[in-house]
């Protein structure tokens, strides 16, 4: 059994595909990569992924392959994004200079990365709602934490409606969150179709963490807006989990889709159960 090149490096993911200018084997059975327009990547150590896209004679419809490739000094990397959130994530513009790469980086089967990359977005935006689950629960312990720490009147001030209120609103969104995320993952375990499934758990989850974070720093006060406290670290990294995997615009087109179209295949059987009858 032939030794897979980069068996034993780690993985990194990449955030959008590589547009390449030019594909063209050699007799050793590589591929060479010129990259033209950059692209945004995260890349942490060794192994990138990236697709051949945007040949100069690229068509619609033509097929694109997904590749797993080495980091390789023919792999230029700019200076790391200064982001608003998400500092852990190395993310930076790539590209390469006639960088050659073996047909055994080749992810799947050859001309269906299109498809890949499709059905990686399904999952990942399960992913995504587990992520905003995550970060939804760290801003609403603290500010459950600090409501008991935090005295007002002689009191604490989660005795207060207007915080006990903000609490309440809080853990509901937590919970339904739980159920619709727990829920699309059973179905993709099961192999079942998940595409509805997967927008609603990351767009109710990712939308009700950043309501969440937002709503823990106002327990907090001016607290809240110190590093110190950690929720304002969870509001910032809160963004991007309604823009990452499609935003939540995007999600809301999906649902419809998935709705109208689950509608139309029931008023067509029930026409023809009609018809059937007559």
């Amino acid at each position: 059994m032939r030794k897979n090149p980069i068996q034993s490096k780690s993985i990194n993911h990449s955030v959008s595909p590589g547009k390449a200018s030019e594909k063209t084997p050699d007799l050793k059975g590589t591929i060479t990569l010129t990259l033209k327009k950059k692209t945004i990547q995260s890349v942490y150590n060794q192994v990138m992924m990236c697709s051949e896209l945007g040949f100069p004679n690229f068509q619609k419809g033509e097929p694109i392959n997904k590749l797993m490739m080495e980091i390789k000094r023919e792999v230029k990397k700019e200076s790391k994004q200064n982001k608003m959130g998400w500092k852990g994530s190395d993310t930076r513009s790539v590209y390469f200079e006639d960088m050659k790469v073996s047909k055994d980086c080749l992810l799947g089967t050859p001309s269906k990365g299109f498809k890949q990359f499709l059905q990686t977005l399904t999952g990942g935006r399960i992913t995504i709602g587990a992520l905003s689950l995550g970060t939804a629960q760290g801003a609403y312990e603290r500010a459950v934490r600090y409501s008991f720490e935090r005295e007002a009147f002689s009191k604490p001030i989660n005795k207060f409606q207007g915080i006990s209120f903000k609490l309440s609103d809080m853990a509901l969104k937590i919970q339904a969150s739980k159920h619709l995320v727990y829920h699309a993952a059973w179905k993709k375990d099961n192999n079942m179709d998940v595409i509805k499934e997967a927008a609603m758990a990351k767009l109710i989850s990712s939308e009700s963490a950043m309501s969440i974070c937002t709503e823990a720093i106002q327990v907090l006060g001016g607290y809240g807006y110190i590093h110190e406290y950690d929720v304002e670290r969870f509001f910032r990294d809160a963004k991007i989990l309604e823009i990452g995997e499609g935003t939540s615009e995007i999600q809301r087109i999906i649902i419809a889709r998935e709705i109208l179209k689950s509608c139309l295949l029931y008023t067509s059987d029930a026409a023809d159960e009609e018809d059937r009858v007559d």
